[in-house]
């Protein structure tokens, strides 16, 4: 198995909280995404700079889709 060196690694400087996610902004461009409030769930948003945000799930769309939520 051939191990891969990271051309471009990313700065430490961008991670500084528990739970801080990398997402692509633009075209070479990585952000961050900090972690969501309990109980919320990575949604995909094309308004969002990065693509995607915490949401509460809509517990009415999870039973159609035949998910269950427990809390």
């Amino acid at each position: 198995m051939a191990i891969s060196i990271i051309q471009y690694p990313v700065p430490q400087v961008l991670v500084d909280s528990k739970g801080d996610m990398f997402v692509a902004t633009a075209d070479n461009t990585v952000g961050k995404l900090s972690v969501g409030a309990n109980n919320t769930v990575l949604t995909a948003d094309s308004n969002e700079t990065g693509g995607v945000k915490w949401s509460t799930p809509d517990t009415s769309q999870a039973e159609i889709a035949g998910l269950f939520f427990f809390s």
